[in-house]
């Protein structure tokens, strides 16, 4: 028991170095892409205390943008927290491959089989290349496909905890009838029955994080018929096998093509079936919370694919392809590949990955019994990219984070298949071979991690892989336009028109790059172009509004502003404009009531509190901007401006005492805060303390701070 559990530590270490050295340079990738408008600018995420935001944002994968907000609460935007997590999630995943493994070898189909004395071996190399393979830096490093690799750690740790259970319903054995289990003596039938409450716990989970979820029920039947209906064969076959001379190892095989004859145990399906009911769960408890609307969800605002359902599935054929290839041989990744449509199955691509793809099926079935841990790789990978590579159509057709739980199956076919070839030569061999193909593919994915770290030479490599591809123009033209560097982003812009004449977000963003420059006019043509292709964009109303308020049309840039808040209801800059404007005309009680739903989204955001306390002063309002000020210092301690406006606004009802401790506090968070040394002069002055009050009117003064001259006059007359 001391050496197993030196092993597994030992396991465990290796994977987690293996995690951090491989994925060191991801610490400081950027946000890509989506991650801008899920993460970066998603209101939803921002107060971990609202958890309807974060439903209503995307209920399928409520777990998936949860686990977002609690980043943002503790990271902000500092993506070094998000990255940690992903990583982590990615070793997590990586421990239950193996751990999973370990478990089947301990399954009846596999315990006595030739391959089981090798498990341990087999179980560790299984782990590690589904850690280290290239292809799993999309669902890694790109932050927000955090949702495929969460999702699988949920799936992978509820297979496992089914296994865990089913296993010990079938121990019969008097040592088996009490478990430990972090030190507590249990019965095995309370220990089977927690272990099976929590696999569909986490199943829950992953149905929460990731649709794709949706195939675990098969994959737990899949499981069941290939390791947990097998029976061992009778004693008396045995030993008449064996006197025949016949090893241990073919008696086991020809006694498992014998129970697919002649076998009459059937399948679990009482312990599957609630895996099944639980498919039932992400629609009924939208439906029963009544939330949201199925209409207005987060995704249907997003652009529809115009690729047909046959069309999409004649696709797909091609696609699983080169994800095969790309498992195998993961050269010229692309994060945005431009892949073509099939039109007809007669196509010879097609028509060749459609053959190719049956061919595999069929030496899948063909494998098992004999090579049963490598078939049931083969049809892991396809059950498990079933539900995004089928006949649903998904805008993009092709995305290699798709990959990230299917590579489970290619690490229990690859490294059990180098052990069938050549474990009856040497072991050693095998051993080899998998410690070679692991550190090639590492290295592939430490390049590839390089690659992620540097946003321009990222966005070059797409262009240069997908030329005639608008969206990798215009992703690039998005980062330019961010650096400043405006022709380069103007004409990154002009070429995603050329080869996508409907590309809105290519118009939408030359809008935003006029609207930078200060030519609102030549902004609002193409923010209306953007608007016409896509009249559900939030963002190009938002900006098409800023415009027309800078060309004093106010009616029309409210009328803005609202269709943007009717698209996004989480909206901000739109409800701060739009408060703003409503403030600026006179209409106090809807600007208020504007600022005060911003504060409900996001409680720290600075701006609001600011503009809400503008708006009592202009009303005189002394009580509420204190109450303002109070509770932001309270949510916000560390923020020495809330704190200096703090006592300004005691400072102007007379309570000094209270104004004086306001200001220390906010020096104390930032020394160099002028305002605040200008407002301690003063307060000082008024208690006539008159040397302090000099003192923080000159430290004001050096910081640049514009001093009231006529109280510059009245200090003079103390001066030494």
């Amino acid at each position: 028991m001391g050496l197993k559990r030196y092993y597994n530590l030992f396991v465990i270490a290796v994977f987690l170095l293996l995690a951090w050295v491989l994925y060191y340079h991801a610490f400081s990738s950027p946000f890509y892409f989506d991650d801008r408008d899920s993460i970066a600018a998603n209101f939803n995420i921002r107060n971990i205390r609202n958890l309807k935001l974060v439903w209503d944002f995307w209920p399928t994968r409520f777990i998936s943008y949860l686990s977002f907000a609690l980043n943002y609460h503790f990271h902000k935007l500092d993506v070094f927290g998000y990255h940690l997590v992903n990583i982590f999630i990615h070793f997590c995943s990586a421990v239950l491959a193996w751990v999973l493994s370990l478990l089947s070898f301990s399954a009846p189909a596999m315990k006595n089989s030739g391959l089981s004395k090798h498990s341990r071996l087999i179980s560790f190399f299984i782990g590690l290349l589904f850690l280290a393979h290239p292809i799993q830096t999309q669902a890694v490093t790109y932050i927000v496909q955090r949702s495929a690799s969460l999702a699988a750690l949920f799936y992978l740790a509820s297979l496992s905890l089914y296994v865990k259970s089913r296993l010990l319903l079938k121990e019969k054995s008097p040592q088996a009838s009490q478990r430990q289990w972090f030190g507590l003596r249990l019965a095995k039938a309370t220990s089977q029955r927690f272990y099976y409450a929590a696999s569909l716990f986490t199943a829950l989970l992953a149905m929460f994080t990731k649709e794709m979820a949706i195939s675990l029920p098969f994959v737990v039947l899949l499981y069941e018929f290939y390791f947990l209906r097998y029976r061992k064969v009778d004693n008396t076959f045995l030993t008449t096998e064996i006197s025949q001379g016949k090893s241990l190892e073919s008696v086991n095989e020809i006694g498992g093509r014998n129970f697919l004859k002649n076998n009459k145990e059937k399948v679990n399906l009482k312990c599957v079936l609630p895996f099944f009911i639980l498919l039932l769960s992400v629609p009924l408890v939208m439906w029963l919370s009544k939330s949201v609307n199925f209409i207005e969800m987060r995704r249907a605002n997003e652009p529809a694919t115009d690729i047909s359902v046959w069309n999409y599935a004649l696709t797909q054929f091609k696609v699983v392809a080169t994800y095969i290839r790309l498992l195998f041989l993961p050269l010229n990744q692309n994060l945005d590949y431009d892949y073509p449509v099939s039109k007809t199955l007669f196509e010879f691509h097609t028509l060749a990955s459609l053959l190719f793809l049956l061919s595999v099926v069929i030496i899948a079935f063909k494998m098992l019994p004999k090579y049963r841990f490598a078939s049931f790789g083969i049809f892991w990978f396809f059950l498990t990219l079933l539900p995004e590579s089928s006949i649903v159509p998904i805008k993009d057709v092709i995305f290699e984070h798709r990959l990230y739980l299917p590579m489970v199956g290619f690490s229990f076919f690859l490294v059990s298949t180098i052990y069938y070839i050549l474990r009856r030569k040497a072991t050693w061999l095998a051993v080899i071979m998998s410690v070679l193909l692991t550190v090639s593919y590492a290295a592939l994915t430490h390049k590839r991690n390089l690659f992620w770290q540097n946003e321009e030479r990222f966005l070059n490599d797409i262009v240069s892989k997908s030329p005639a591809k608008a969206r990798a123009y215009n992703n690039r033209g998005d980062y330019y336009s961010r650096m400043g560097e405006y022709d380069k982003a103007a004409s990154d812009f002009n070429k995603a028109m050329q080869l996508d004449n409907f590309c809105a977000d290519a118009y939408y963003n030359l809008g935003t790059l006029y609207v930078k420059k200060g030519d609102f006019k030549q902004a609002i043509i193409n923010l209306n172009k953007a608007i016409y292709i896509d009249p559900n964009d939030a963002e190009a109303y938002m900006n098409r509004g800023v415009c027309l308020y800078e060309a004093k049309e106010l009616s029309r840039s409210i009328s803005d502003f609202e269709k943007a808040l009717e698209i996004n209801k989480t909206y901000i800059d739109a409800y701060l404009n739009l408060g703003k404007i409503y403030s600026s005309i006179g209409n106090i009680k809807e600007a208020v009531d504007l600022f005060k739903k911003v504060l409900e989204i996001d409680p720290f955001c600075l701006e609001a509190y600011a503009d809400l306390a503008a708006v009592y002063e202009r009303t005189g309002n002394d009580r509420e901007i204190i109450d303002i000020y109070e509770k932001l210092a309270r949510i916000n301690p560390g923020y020495a401006e809330g704190h200096d406006s703090l006592c300004a606004a005691y400072g102007k009802i007379g309570n000094f005492k209270k104004a004086i401790l306001s200001c220390k506090r906010a020096l104390e968070l930032n020394p160099d805060l002028a305002s605040a040394h200008n407002n301690l002069a003063v307060l000082y002055y008024n208690n006539k303390e008159y040397d302090l009050a000099i003192k923080h009117c000159d430290k004001a003064s050096r910081l640049g701070f514009k001093i009231n001259p006529d109280f510059l006059e009245e200090l003079r007359t103390y001066r030494k």
